[in-house]
This record gives structure tokens, sequence and C-alpha cells, in this order.
């Protein structure tokens, strides 16, 4: 997606520490409706680490969006797995993470990002894409919906402590 406003592209090294921020706020976001899903700011410069380390091995895809003025506004991020040879579908892709600060969404960046990381996904060999979310977030579970994800596994936790 490019317009005057913004454009959807592939991240740059130098726009990992934003998407990285951004993982934070998501994180942020989700504690509020669990705490066991707080981020920790001071791992910060690990989380950029180990994406710089994925881009560059091909492990993982970064897509950013940009305003003109260079300011990342948007991030997703995704991985292929290999599963088991016993496993019928053997490469499982995996949105990791889709956040659009709140001051740019409603203007289908959101759709326009999971979009093209499915796509990227697909091109990668994944046979399926799965995206994990909160189960008492019913805006974002909406939203995949509406992206044609179905629900198809449950995760029960238990926490310690």
């Amino acid at each position: 997606m490019t317009s005057s406003s913004v454009s959807i592209r592939v991240a740059t090294t130098a726009e990992l520490e934003a998407v990285a921020g951004l993982w934070l706020a998501l994180l942020e976001h989700r504690a509020d409706y669990h705490p066991c899903h707080g981020g920790a700011p001071d791992g910060l410069p690990a989380l950029v680490e180990e994406l710089e380390r994925g881009v560059a091995t091909g492990d993982i895809l970064v897509q950013v969006t940009v305003e003109p003025s260079g300011r990342v506004v948007g991030a997703c991020v995704g991985s292929i797995t290999e599963r088991p040879p016993i496993c019928a579908e053997r490469h499982l892709g995996s949105v990791d993470l889709l956040y659009v600060r709140p001051g740019q969404r409603d203007q289908g960046i959101g759709r326009t990002m999971l979009r093209s990381m499915v796509e990227a996904l697909r091109a990668g060999g994944a046979e399926r894409v799965e995206a994990t979310l909160c189960a008492e977030n019913s805006d974002a579970i909406r939203f995949f919906e509406r992206s044609r994800f179905e629900l198809h596994t449950v995760t029960l936790t238990r926490t310690f402590g």
C-alpha cells in the first residue's frame, strides 16, 4: 500500500528498533486483558537483536507502515515454522505481531499489512497461517475473522506464582 499518507513495505534494519517499540506497545495493550502479557522495556535491546538476526537469516519477515516523515506507525512480523514429518502441514506460518498505533487505525492499514504478510508467508511455503490472540480481545478476534481467519485451536494456560 502506498499513498500520499503512508507506505507499507519490508522494514529496513534501521527501523527494527521502532518495530520493537510497537511490539512493547502491543504487550502493554494485551496486559489490559491479563497481566501475564505485559512487556518488559529492558528487553527491547534483545528484541532488536533477535529481529536483526531473524531478518538476516530469513527466519522472519518484518513489514512496516511508514509516514512520509519516516515515522513507523505500524508493524507486522511473521515467521514460518517447519513441523515434524508426521504432520500433514509441514510449514506453518505465523503472524507474530500486528500493531498499528491508535491514531492511525481505521484507515485499512492493519488489514493491508495482514493481507501482505499472509501473501508473503504463503509465497515462502506456508501451508496455513495462524495468529495467537488474547481470548478476551474481541476486537482483535473480529478483525482476524474479517480477514478469513477462523477459530482452529484453543490454548489453555496455567500460570505459576
